[in-house]
Formats: structure tokens, sequence, C-alpha cells
């Protein structure tokens, strides 16, 4: 199956999945509404609970502790509104749960239809009885009123009281035997009022008519309250409620199923997402496996090509220290050819050489089969493949030599051997053709491609350069011999000149570079120079509390610091004296004292710009001050010491001087010379000090301080 087919079946079957876990996530969230489920479960309960209200509501109205029919009105309303509720199930409910549950709804319609029915009866027996119950008492009072008014009216009014009594018992009891006792008692009540009247005045009439009614009110309660007794007992018995649990237990039971359903769904849906998750990820994988594939093969084809190409440079370095070492050229050649035939996998190489003087090629080195049958052979130029080459001085393939004319068949007849491809390119030299490079027989492919060609053509390149350093060579190694003796010389002078260089002034080193081959003597001359001396203030007891290492790096950035400061502006440090320098300005009589203080003014200013850093070393180095004094006037400037051992220095009466000014002077003051302020005096600003007594001097030296350039 092909990975495309295995693409194609693996996103079907990823719609397919996503359509089914739709439609069992839409099956699985139905139920997961509870509002729904709370409201209709609330509904039946809140219906049985009306059913049960309005029962109560009944009964006040049949015992007279209602009046009103209003609360049956109401609670009906609110069963009329809770059964259009549960006549719609949910629609998590199947649609067979929803014909058994509207089966079991039908049933419950038809009992509830029925017990509003007789509700309605109820209530109309129920307002008649009422109003004779209501009525009565007050019929009666009114008879023993009348009767009350006459003189014989007086057993007629127990009738009527007993009457009253008995009716009013009977409102409360269904006792059979009162209804045969009332009946009685309403007939006696009626023959007592016969008599009455036949003994009365007819002014008493109207007391014969209330016992009319008397009689027609009481005979009315005997008639319709057994009915309406009747009729609350039905209403009673009615099986509202055990219609309604019945809907609800069925309810019950098809919710439960819903839910089972439901988790049966849900675990469907996580069933079918862990298997589209599968699949993406076998998709992912496939694709990255392809990918990987890829990648792997591509990096295999890379490495292989790195390898040809590893093989051909190292091949070609080996050439090239082989060429470089100017060794046997026999050597060089066969190492050409062994290179050759390694990395281009020939069965066979050879390099012709080009003979001048007979105009022919012959072979000077050959590798491979038949090697031997091939060193007596002689091509004439212009002749065969390799003399058309010589000849033209271009590179020629040839993949069938056996159909190409130049080839020269006779060399395979006499040797036995069978050429197939041929590679052959010149060998030049000074753009000289000297011979030929042939490669025979590539043995992996058929035929040599361009990497072979541009390989053997630099290959071609070495050996045209290892032939003609090979012919090269007596005399360049004669002429390399006289160059290396001058270089050794000039080499020698230039080392020692580096070495003078730290401990010589500049201007010295220079004179004995001028004059290598001259003796230096001892003695001088007399100049006219400008001396500087520093040192710095207090550093005998600072030395003495820091550890030497600290010291060496401070004095070595500090004095590093100051000599460029004085060799920028032209003058030399003659010597260090511990912590004290040492120098001498005399390059030009009129700028040398200038020189002098300008680099005495930017020593007192690097000292303040660099004191920060160098009290990273040590936090008292941040304090550092320096004193510097400064003399114009002549002096003896030469080699002195001995034979073995001599120093180039200035010495005289004004070094001492220079000497004497430096000790006198403030920290961080530059001090000069009546001498060097004659020199300056114009372009500088500077306050005439105390003077100051100096050793073997009568008078007083005049000092003037430096503060700045004038502008």
């Amino acid at each position: 199956m092909s990975a495309r087919t295995e693409y194609f079946i693996g996103f079907g079957v990823i719609f397919v999945g996503v359509v089914l876990m739709a439609f069992f996530f839409w099956k699985s969230v139905a139920i997961d509404d509870t509002r729904e489920h709370q409201r209709f479960v609330e509904s039946i309960r809140h219906l049985q609970a009306s059913d049960a209200i309005l029962d109560q509501h009944l009964l006040r109205l049949r015992n007279g502790s209602a009046t009103s029919v209003d609360n049956v009105n109401q609670e009906l309303a609110v069963i009329n509104r809770l059964n259009a509720i549960i006549t719609r199930p949910p629609v998590y409910i199947s649609p067979k749960g929803t014909a058994i549950l509207m089966d079991i709804l039908a049933n419950y319609r038809l009992v509830m239809e029925r017990k509003k029915l007789l509700i309605e009866r109820f209530m109309a027996e129920n307002a008649n009885l009422k109003t004779s119950i209501v009525y009565y008492p007050i019929l009666s009072q009114e008879l023993i009123t009348s009767l009350n008014e006459v003189e014989k009216g007086q057993p007629l009014t127990e009738k009527v009281q007993s009457l009253l009594r008995d009716i009013l018992l009977f409102n409360l009891d269904t006792n059979p035997g009162l209804a045969v006792s009332i009946k009685n008692q309403i007939g006696r009540l009626d023959e007592a009022g016969q008599t009455y009247l036949s003994e009365i005045s007819p002014t008493s009439l109207s007391s014969i008519n209330r016992i009319e009614d008397l009689s027609l009110q009481g005979q009315t309660i005997l008639r319709v309250k057994p009915g309406v007794d009747s009729l609350i007992t039905e209403l009673l018995s009615i099986p509202i409620a055990v219609e309604l649990d019945s809907f609800a237990d069925e309810y019950h039971r098809w919710y439960s199923y819903a839910l089972e359903s439901a988790k049966f769904y849900r675990f469907c849906l996580y069933f079918m997402i862990v298997l589209v998750i599968m699949i993406i990820s076998w998709l992912i994988i496939q694709h990255l496996n392809a990918r990987i594939r890829r990648a792997t093969e591509s990096i295999q084809q890379q490495r292989d090509q790195l390898v040809v190409q590893l093989d051909e440079r190292k091949a070609l370095a080996e050439v090239a220290v082989a060429v470089s070492s100017v060794g046997n050229l026999n050597k060089v050649l066969d190492t050409i050819l062994e290179k050759s035939r390694e990395v281009v996998n020939v069965e066979a190489s050879s390099v012709l050489l080009l003979d001048k003087e007979k105009n022919d090629l012959y072979f000077h080195t050959v590798q491979g089969r038949v090697s031997e049958n091939l060193k007596g052979i002689r091509i004439a130029l212009g002749q065969g493949l390799v003399g058309h080459v010589a000849e033209n001085g271009k590179t020629e393939v040839v993949d069938d030599p056996y159909s190409d004319p130049r080839f020269n068949k006779q060399v395979d007849v006499s040797t036995g051997f069978v050429t197939r491809s041929i590679l052959t390119t010149p060998l030049v030299s000074k753009d000289e053709i000297i011979g030929v490079l042939q490669l025979v027989n590539r043995q992996q492919f058929d035929t040599f491609n361009e990497n072979d060609v541009l390989l053997i053509e630099s290959f071609a390149v070495q050996a045209g350069i290892a032939i003609e350093n090979s012919r090269l060579y007596s005399d360049v190694k004669n002429y390399a011999d006289d160059l290396k003796v001058s270089l050794d010389n000039e080499r020698t002078l230039r080392v020692q000149k580096q070495k003078m260089g730290a401990y010589i002034p500049k201007g010295v080193v220079d004179q004995i570079s001028i004059s290598s081959e001259e003796k230096i003597a001892l003695g001088g001359k007399v100049v006219r120079a400008t001396i500087m001396f520093s040192d710095i203030v207090g550093f005998t007891r600072l030395s003495e509390r820091l550890e030497p290492e600290k010291v060496v790096d401070f004095l070595n950035l500090y004095m590093t610091e100051m000599s460029n400061i004085i060799e920028q502006e032209g003058g030399i440090v003659d010597k260090f004296i511990g912590d004290g320098i040492m120098a001498v300005f005399t390059d030009s009589e009129a700028e040398q004292a200038m020189a002098a203080v300008q680099a005495g003014l930017r020593m007192q200013a690097a000292v303040q710009r660099d004191r920060e850093s160098w009290g990273r070393i040590d936090q008292d180095l941040a304090k550092v001050e320096i004193r510097i004094g400064i003399n114009t006037g002549r002096v003896i400037s030469g080699n002195v010491g001995s034979e073995q051992r001599m120093d180039y220095t200035v010495i005289g009466d004004n070094v001492n001087v220079a000497a004497r000014i430096e000790q006198a002077c403030n920290p961080g003051e530059v001090l000069i010379s009546l001498s060097t302020f004659e020199d300056v005096k114009l372009r500088v600003n500077a306050t005439q000090m105390e003077p100051i007594k100096v050793k073997n001097r009568d008078q007083a030296v005049l000092t003037y301080s430096v503060q700045s350039i004038a502008t």
C-alpha cells in the first residue's frame, strides 16, 4: 500500500470519526442539562402536592371551615399549568419511553377530567347544602321567636329546637339512623303545626308558614347531604396520586435509561476521540517517518558525497604534500597515480612525458595491470589518444575506445589488455605541455563523470608542478642555501635589535642598527637636553604594606602608561629607578623643553584619570600622587660603563639639578627650573616658587610650578 493511499484512508477514517464524535457528543450532552430534569421532576412533585392541597380545600368547603371556592379554582389553575409541563417529556427521553409516558398520562387525564366534573357537581351541591344549613338555623330562630309570643307555642318550640339540634348534628355526621329520626321529627313537626294552627288565632298564620319552610329546608338537607358526602368521598378516592406515582416511576426508569445511554455515548465519544488521536498520531508519525527517511537518505547521499569529497581532498592533500616535499620525482608521480586510482577507482593509470628531442611520449610511471609491458613503448606526438591530447592540450574522455579512430589498438593487442574507457588530460608547466596523465577503465561505473575530470585535472596540475619542481630543484636548492644564510643573518640582527630595544633608548638602538657592523665604543658628547625626573610619593611605605604581586602589577601599569606619554612627546626613558623614571628630551633645542613640560602635565593628568582603576588592585593605590621635576642644560650623552658592560645615558650637573627639583616638588605638581622656564614661559601658565639649594652650587636654583598650557 502506497503512502498516498495510507494518508487517504487515514483522513477518511478521521472524517468519519469526527462525524461520529459530533453525533456521540450530541447524544451525550442531551442528558447533561440537569435543569430540565429537575424542572420535570419538580413539576410531578408539585402536581402531587397540588392534588393533595385541592382535596384539603374540598374538605374545608365540606365541613364549612372555608366559605370561598377561590382556593379550589386557584389550585385547579396550578394543576392545569403543571399538566401542560408534564405533557412534554424532555428530549433525552427515548421515543419509546415518551410513548409509554403518554399512555400513562392519558389515563391520568381521564381520571383528572372525571375529578374536575365531580368537583363542579360537588361545589354546586355543596353550595345548596351550605345555603340550607346556613338558612335553617335562621328560620328556626324566627319560628321560636314567633312561638314564644303566644301562650300555647311552648311544646312546638321544643320540637323546633330538637329538630334544629339534630339537623346541625346531621350536617356533621352521616349516621343513617339520625336521618330517619330527623325525617320523623319533621313529620311530627308538621302534625304539631296543624294542631297548633287549630288552636291559635289566624293572626299567627306566619308561624305556620315558617314551620312549612323549616320542614322544606330540613327535607332538602336530608336529600342533598348524602349526595354531597358521597361526592366528597368519591373525589377523595380518585387515584390521582397513584397515576402520578406511576408516571413518575416510569419517567425515572426512562431517565435512568437515558443516563446509561449517555454514559454509553460518552464512552463511544471518548473511544472515538482516542481513536482519532491515535490515527492522527499515526499519520503524524508516518509523515515524520517519511521525512526522516527522506532526510536520512539525503544525509546518506550527502555523507557519501562528503566521503568521496573527503577522499578526494585527502588525496589532493597527500599529493600536495608529496609535491611540496620536492623529493624524488618518481615517488611523487607514483603517489599521484596511486591516489588517482584510489579516488576514481580505475584499473590502470600512467604518466607519459614528452621527449622534445625525439618528439614523442614515453611511459615514465605506470600502475595497474600489464604495467611492465608498457614501459618500453613510445608514442609519437599527434598519434593515438595520448599523442592527440599532448598535441592539442585538451582533456579527452572516451567511453568506447575501440570505436574511436584515435585509439591505438596495437597496445591492447600487444599486452592483452581490454580497454573500456579512458580519461586523458595534459600535464602543463609554465603554459607548456610536458606530458599526459591517463586513467583506464573506471571500475564502479562504465564511464568517467565530470567530477572525475575535475579531480584528475587537479592531479595533473600537481603532477606538472612536481615535474617542474624536480627540474628546478637543484637551482632552487642552491638559491635557498644562499638565502638561508642571508635570512639567518638578518634574523639574528633583528632579534638583537628587539632585545636591545627593551633596555636601550630608541636613539641608541637606531644608531646601532645604522652602524651594526661597527664596534660600539665607550665615550660621549656634550649636548643640550631637558631632563625629567618623576617618582611616586610615599611609595616605599606603600610597597612595604602591599603584596609583591600587587606592587609588580601596579608598577607595570604605571610605568607603561608613563613611558608611552614620554615617548609620544618625543622623549626617551633613560632608566627606571625603583618607582622613579628618568627621561631625556633631545630632539630639538627649541621644542625639547616644551615637550618635557607637556609630558609632565599629561603624566599628572593620567595619574588623576587612572587612580580609580589602580584602586581595584588595592584601595590605597587610588590615592597615588607623583612629583615631576624638569631642568634644561648641557649634559654629556654617550656610552658609560666597561668594555663588557656599558649603558647609554646622560650625565652631568644639570641631571643632578633635575633630580633635586623633583625632590623639592609638591605632590601632584610639575616643577621646572629657570632655564626650562625661559624656553616655555610664553606658552605655559606658571607660578614662581621659592629657590632651592642644590649641592655643589653656590646660588640657589629658581623654580616655577606649571599649572597648564597657555591658550
